[in-house]
């Protein structure tokens, strides 16, 4: 009568997944006849996505069912990405659960922080990635009528160039959490787990971004570190933008330069002097890169700039809330980036000014993101493990300028 009682236990349970599943396959056949109906075709939304992936997880808990994987890929629980056919698979627009809550973290993160959302972003097949940069140009020279048959004129020089190559690093993260916690109907602990470890790579990511040194493993070459040719006193990096006549590139092509203030641990002696120095900043950036620029900074060495004035009393930082930002230092947005450095020291390095997506592009390596639900390692608990690789690289080192507060030929 027990084993009875059991059986019928668990078709109950089997029925009502049964049901549930039906229900997301009702509404994921709708979604998609609207998708190809409509014109033109739209996405389902990212807060839809959630809950349906959400529905699921809270399924998977509730039927007690441990292989995750055979569960989502058997029942076909999929989520809609965009307008593909799920017959043809996750490339088509269709992504498995735990597919599709990778790709949402990585999103997210994206989303709250300045520099991850300010750099270009470039998906890549293979760790191999490297970018042809030209070093110099063809040339050419004054001709004459050829009249008496001489030879022909002398051959000109061919444009040469180099190559940068990315640096490529694994981002993983393995929390746990009891099946408890999961069914808790206080919160959803995989959506704040999710949100949380949005949090944590951005910030893991950022910091790479700005500070990595391209040495210790697992580091990238980071804006304010390796590419500025920190570990040598910015001595490549004080170098020019562009091509000499007929020569090499003044200035290595993966290396940003940077911009002394004349004054170790300031902006300037004055309020002239800073306006001075930072028209001339404006100045030194090439003007192809001007439309979409902007200066980075943390909140503080904004707050520094706010007090400064000319001798009219005119700020030299305005407000433009109308065009959809803040503050404005000539012209162009200051965007705030916390995890910058604080200005006031020897060669510190507070502000960026330039097209950042232009500049410097994170490289997410393509099938490398993945989501494991993993209930087996230690039991009554669930280890949600992420991981993805991704890497960085230099496209175009004249498209950002770095602000450093020392004297024209910086010292350690």
């Amino acid at each position: 009568m027990e084993y009875k009682e059991i059986l019928e236990g668990m078709d109950t349970t089997i029925k009502s997944l049964e049901t549930k599943i039906g229900h997301v396959e009702t509404e994921l056949a709708t979604e998609k006849a609207r998708a190809l109906n409509a014109q033109p075709k739209v996405e389902m939304t990212k807060e839809k996505k959630e809950k349906m992936m959400d529905d699921a997880l809270r399924s998977w808990f509730e039927d007690g069912t441990k292989d995750f994987e055979r569960f989502s890929a058997n029942q076909q629980k999929i989520l809609h990405v965009g307008n593909g056919d799920p017959a043809n698979g996750p490339e088509n627009g269709y992504q498995l659960i735990d597919e599709e809550m990778g790709r949402m973290v990585i999103e997210q993160m994206r989303e709250p922080t300045s520099i991850t959302g300010m750099v270009g972003s470039l998906s890549v097949g293979s760790t191999r990635y490297r970018q042809p940069v030209l070093q110099s140009y063809p040339t050419v020279a004054a001709g004459a009528e050829n009249v008496v048959g001489a030879d022909s004129p002398s051959k000109t020089g061919t444009q040469e160039y180099k190559e940068v190559v990315g640096e490529f690093i694994k981002v993983y993260s393995s929390p746990q959490y009891s099946n408890e916690a999961a069914l808790d109907p206080h919160i959803n602990i995989v959506s704040d787990l999710r949100r949380l470890l949005a949090d944590e790579e951005m910030r893991y990511v950022a910091q790479q971004i700005l500070f990595g040194d391209g040495t210790t493993a697992g580091d990238m070459r980071g804006i304010l570190n390796s590419r500025i040719d920190l570990s040598n006193t910015f001595a490549e990096a004080l170098k020019e933008d562009g091509l000499t006549d007929g020569g090499a590139a003044d200035r290595l092509p993966d290396i940003y330069q940077v911009i002394p203030t004349g004054t170790n641990g300031s902006f300037g002696t004055d309020s002239s002097d800073i306006l001075d120095f930072f028209i001339d900043c404006v100045t030194t950036l090439n003007s192809r890169w001007l439309q979409g620029s902007s200066w980075v900074m943390n909140r503080r060495t904004q707050a520094e700039l706010m007090k400064i004035k000319d001798a009219d009393g005119n700020p030299l930082l305005m407000s433009n809330w109308t065009a959809g930002f803040g503050m404005t230092l000539l012209g162009f947005p200051i965007m705030i980036e916390d995890y910058m450095p604080d200005a006031g020291e020897k060669n510190a390095t507070p502000i960026i000014f330039g097209n950042l997506s232009q500049a410097f592009r994170i490289l997410p390596v393509s099938g490398s993101d993945n989501m494991i639900q993993d209930p087996y390692t230690v039991k009554g608990t669930t280890i949600l493990y992420h991981e993805w690789r991704l890497g960085e690289c230099v496209f175009n080192h004249d498209a950002i300028k770095v602000i450093i507060q020392a004297t024209d030929i910086p010292t350690a």
